[in-house]
């Protein structure tokens, strides 16, 4: 158990940027480890508590990666890169077509 969670930190610290896919596997990851710790700790006294672990961080995992998917969306990224776009294009046209004034 300790193994796996110095991987689960691990595996934290290497999506620890912001960009959309990172956030995705950080909630992902994070719905894992917590699915895990849930599943653990609510496991009845005959049965094995890795199991039950693996269930149901599989279970929160799944469901957290599907709600990361749709909460982290690339549609509003590339509306905001494509008026970027535009508006550099507009200010290197003003640059090669506008009035040049020499000092």
């Amino acid at each position: 158990m300790k193994n796996l969670s110095l991987l689960l930190c691990f595996c934290f610290f290497l999506s620890a940027c912001a960009t959309n896919q990172k956030s995705r596997t950080a909630a992902t990851l994070a719905g894992i480890g917590a699915g895990a710790i849930i599943g653990a700790a609510t496991a009845p006294e005959d049965e094995r508590a890795e199991l039950h672990a693996l269930y149901w961080g599989g279970i929160v995992g799944v469901l957290s990666a599907i709600a990361a998917n749709y909460y982290f969306d690339d549609d509003k990224d590339m509306n905001v890169m494509k008026l970027e776009n535009e508006k550099m294009k507009a200010q290197l046209d003003f640059f090669q077509n506008g009035p040049a004034t020499l000092l």
